[in-house]
């Protein structure tokens, strides 16, 4: 049966969910604080604060840890996103706000586009396991791979920028119109973060090579030798002429590839997290309130 308490309705489902997605050292932490928030055992908001920051902390290491390669971009990339999250939230509490229901729109995209790529993400992992898979099976691994790649950076990768962009700058108090940063591209979005808040993203890390890698695949520039499990990819950017032609093993390409899954993800972890924040505070406010 389910708690009457919205917020712990909902500190619940993500500790089940990170449980699920085998975080189990996070869920512990959180199941912890809930217990302290709940038994009256937390003193004020700011040690939650600090609590949250040490669960943060431990799902940073823990999402670095989950695959063996990429470990050091999932741990900035988790990093940077978190704060920018967490200070996005705080700034919409001070103000008395919650999240614009305007942004929900980029979430909505991204979803959406999740849903095409599922099944094909979870064939290309399944054959991916099979390290004596013959040349044919990696050939069908790498069309999947590049299919995948094609709508996370079409249309995945896009809305995950728009709404970090936005939360940056509600971290600052200004509210950006969802539809003014519709059609904002990446590159734009890219010079902004350098321009207003001087600083180049972890998560828009190497945009020209993902990009690029875009354009070859887009252009049926994109080939692969499975003896030798090598790619190859061709781009001319339309606007600069500028030539990317560069070969990589599969697993460079897949490195990549992954980074643009990573930074989704810590998107998505970060804001479970800090909803899980939000609500301890709700609940500790409850509890004290009701104790006085």
């Amino acid at each position: 049966m389910k708690n009457l308490n919205e917020e712990i309705n909902q500190i619940t489902e993500t500790i089940d969910f990170l449980q699920q997605q085998n975080y189990h050292k996070t869920a512990s932490q959180i199941i912890a604080l809930l217990e302290a928030v709940s038994n009256l055992k937390i003193s004020s908001p700011k040690e939650i604060s600090r609590n949250i920051q040490s669960i943060f902390n431990v799902f940073k290491n823990e999402f670095a840890r989950s695959m063996a390669f990429g470990q050091t971009y999932r741990r900035r990339c988790f990093e940077e996103v978190q704060i920018i999250t967490l200070q996005s939230f705080l700034m919409q509490k001070k103000r008395n706000s919650g999240f614009p229901q305007e942004y929900s729109t980029f979430i909505d995209k991204m979803n959406e586009n999740d849903l095409k790529i599922h099944s094909a993400t979870q064939l290309m992992s399944k054959m991916l396991k099979d390290h004596n898979r013959s040349s044919s099976e990696s050939q069908v691994v790498f069309d999947l791979a590049c299919h995948t790649y094609l709508i996370s950076i079409e249309g995945i990768f896009p809305e995950l920028v728009k709404l970090l962009y936005a939360l940056m700058s509600l971290s600052i108090g200004k509210v950006l119109e969802a539809s003014d940063l519709d059609s904002k591209s990446v590159w734009a979005i890219y010079r902004k973060c350098e321009e207003k808040f001087g600083i180049k993203p972890v998560f828009l890390e190497k945009w020209y090579e993902k990009n690029a890698i875009r354009n070859a695949i887009a252009h049926a520039q994109a080939q692969y030798d499975p003896v030798l499990d090598m790619a190859h990819f061709f781009a001319i950017d339309s606007v600069t002429d500028q030539v990317f032609d560069k070969s990589m093993s599969f697993a460079q390409f897949f490195t990549i590839w992954m980074e643009l899954a990573d930074a989704e993800d810590s998107f998505r972890y970060a804001i479970r997290l800090t909803n899980v924040f939000m609500n301890l505070i709700v609940e500790y406010t409850r509890r004290s309130t009701r104790s006085s």
